[in-house]
C-alpha cells in the first residue's frame, strides 16, 4: 500500500529535528549564494579600468556591507544550530527557556517566511530558567509555532509572550486569525504531547493559546 504523503516519521522528535535543520540549511544556501554574487561583483568591479574605481566607490561599500550582514547572520544561526544539537546532551537540565524560543524562531524562519508570516518574541525578561527536557522543551516551542500557523493566514504576525509564574513559566501565543477547526487536529495534538512531556499543560483562553510549564519537571 502506497504511503500518504502527509505522512510523518512516527518519532515526532526526529520530524521536529528535520523540520528545524530543513529550514536552517536553506538559509545558510541563500546566505552563501549572497556572498558568492557579492564577491563576483566585486571581482568585475576590480577588474574595470583604474580611472572608473572611483565611481564605483559606493557600489564597492554597499556589496562589503551586504557580506558583513550576511556572514553575521550566517554565524547567528549556526550559534542557534548549535544550541540545537547539544539540547540532547542531558535529559534533564536547567533551560533557558527565551534563549530556546529564539534558537527555535530563528531556525525557522525560513518556514515562517515561506507562509509570508512573520513572528515576533516579546520577552518580558532577558532569561527564564526551568529544570526541564531540553529538547522537548525546544520541540514544544516549534509544536506551537506550527499550530499557530496553521491558525493563520498571510500578512498575519504570531506573538509569542513568556512570563515568569510563580511555579514556573506561562507562554501565551497570539496573532493568529483562524478559528480553530478539525483540520488543524493534528498540529494541536502533538503540541499537547510535547507539553505532556514537560509535565505542563496547554489550552485555549478566547483568542490566546496558554501553555504553563513547572519550574521544576519531576523525575521518577
Amino acid at each position: 500500500m502506497t504511503a500518504s504523503k502527509d505522512m510523518r516519521h512516527p518519532d515526532t522528535q526526529l520530524v521536529f529535528m528535520g523540520r528545524v535543520v530543513a529550514s536552517y540549511s536553506h538559509e545558510i544556501k541563500n546566505i552563501l549564494a549572497i556572498i558568492n554574487e557579492s564577491t563576483g561583483l566585486m571581482h568585475d568591479l576590480l577588474n574595470l579600468k583604474q580611472e572608473g574605481l572611483d565611481a564605483h566607490a559606493q557600489r564597492f561599500s554597499k556589496v562589503l556591507e551586504d557580506i558583513g550582514q550576511q556572514i553575521l547572520r550566517g554565524q547567528e544561526l549556526s550559534t542557534f544550530l548549535n544550541t540545537l544539537a547539544h539540547a540532547p546532551d542531558k535529559e534533564v537540565d536547567g533551560v533557558d527557556v527565551i534563549r530556546s524560543m529564539q534558537a527555535v524562531f530563528a531556525l525557522s524562519s525560513r518556514l515562517v517566511k515561506n507562509a509570508s508570516m512573520r513572528v515576533r518574541l516579546d520577552q518580558g525578561a532577558s532569561k527564564l530558567y526551568v529544570n526541564t527536557r531540553p529538547v522537548e522543551c525546544m520541540q514544544c516551542i516549534f509544536c506551537a509555532l506550527e499550530w499557530a500557523m496553521s491558525q493563520s493566514q498571510a500578512g498575519d504576525e504570531i506573538v509569542f509572550r513568556p512570563r515568569d509564574a510563580t511555579d514556573g513559566v506561562q507562554i501565551t501565543v497570539s496573532g493568529w486569525s483562524v478559528e480553530p477547526g478539525a483540520a488543524e487536529e493534528d498540529q494541536m495534538t502533538s503540541l499537547q504531547d510535547a507539553v505532556s512531556a514537560l509535565q505542563g499543560t496547554c489550552a485555549l483562553q478566547g483568542k490566546e493559546l496558554v501553555i504553563a510549564l513547572p519550574r521544576q519537571i519531576e523525575t521518577y
